[in-house]
């Protein structure tokens, strides 16, 4: 056991492992709760949001005092269907301004393969 850890690849593996387990606990508990984090970062407005799944990216030009904010809020299973962003799942209105989505299943994916990678590939050997 002492030598399966010996350099930084499997160890990096463990902890990209240790990535995708977090981002998969998200992605269960983002039918049910809405989590954002909205700063104010040179003069924007950064917001980020997880809900039903998706994890929403989204910036606009700040208007006033630069602040933080987080909060959570359950979601309940009446709005799920309901796939549009906006105020009626408490959470930030985004319709107005550019946002990117990115898929919590695919994060999950792409962290746990690179894992596996770092994890069961061996090293070359050197010359």
């Amino acid at each position: 056991m002492h030598t399966f850890f010996h350099g930084w690849r499997r160890k990096a593996g463990v902890i990209t492992l240790v990535m995708a387990c977090v981002i998969f606990i998200a992605w269960m508990r983002s039918p049910v709760e809405m989590i954002h984090l909205r700063m104010t970062i040179l003069g924007r407005k950064f917001d980020v949001a997880s809900l039903r799944g998706e994890l929403v990216f989204s910036s606009w030009a700040a208007q006033g005092e630069e602040d933080w904010d987080w909060g959570r809020m359950y979601i309940p299973p009446s709005l799920y269907p309901d796939r549009r962003l906006s105020d009626k799942t408490g959470g930030p209105d985004i319709a107005h301004h550019p946002y990117f989505i990115l898929q919590y299943w695919f994060l999950v994916l792409i962290t746990s393969l690179f894992s596996a990678y770092l994890i069961l590939w061996k090293p070359r050997k050197g010359a």
